[in-house]
């Protein structure tokens, strides 16, 4: 038995003027598409402008424009973004749906390269792991390290200490946390093989250049 692929319902996020002048987004469709869609498609999509909307208020609460945000509003935020894609994403294909979710965050005091980012600090930190006490930008430094750590095996190590310094008001300036990272990277990195490209332990903080054992052997 052949299975069917449900396909999905195109849409477009406009931004026109409205009667007060105001630019304002919108949830539109490709004219051939609203007329080819059938007809049990207009009920989803009048749900989906409802949650549109939804998600759009709930972002205007969020960013609180005129005030310093807690970590824990950015983690609220990024969460706001991930839902709202989640329950789309089976049933509607938005096209430009990068630039609609860029453009909706900078009006709400985001900037592009936090977007990008907002979506790994809240798929690695849980709700319960986010301390206010702790500023969103060492979350940020740690987010940017976390490929290098998770290299090094360090990733878990790190996420529990930067915690517990929060915990305990033990943080270091940002500048000083970032340095710290980036000394525990170097510390721990292994030197390669000049021939064959191979780590060799026990090589770390070391001076290079190293033979293998093996290519050592060959060349002697």
């Amino acid at each position: 038995m052949k299975s069917i692929t449900k396909q999905k319902i195109n849409i477009r996020i406009s931004w026109m003027q409205n009667s007060k002048g105001k630019t304002v987004p919108e949830v539109s469709m490709n004219i051939d598409d609203l007329f080819s869609m059938p007809s049990s498609s207009s009920k989803k999509i009048e749900n989906f402008k409802k949650r549109f909307f939804k998600f759009l208020d709930k972002m205007k609460k969020l960013s609180k424009t005129q005030k310093r945000k807690k970590t824990s509003d950015y983690w609220k935020l990024s969460h706001a973004i991930i839902d709202f894609r989640e329950k789309h994403e089976k049933e509607f294909y938005i096209i430009n749906y990068t630039e609609a979710i860029d453009r909706i965050c900078k009006g709400n005091g985001l900037s592009k390269s936090q977007v990008g980012l907002l979506y790994q600090f809240a798929d690695f930190f849980t709700k319960e792991e986010i301390i206010d006490e702790i500023p969103f930008t060492y979350y940020l430094e740690f987010t940017l390290k976390r490929n290098q750590l998770k290299e090094k095996n360090l990733l878990e190590q790190e996420k529990t200490r930067l915690l517990e310094l929060g915990k305990k008001g033990k943080l270091p300036i940002t500048k000083e946390y970032r340095k710290q990272l980036q000394d525990l990277i170097n510390s721990s990195s292994l030197l390669y093989c000049s021939i064959c490209k191979t780590e060799i332990p026990g090589t770390e903080g070391m001076l290079g250049p190293f033979l293998c054992k093996k290519c050592k052997e060959d060349v002697l």
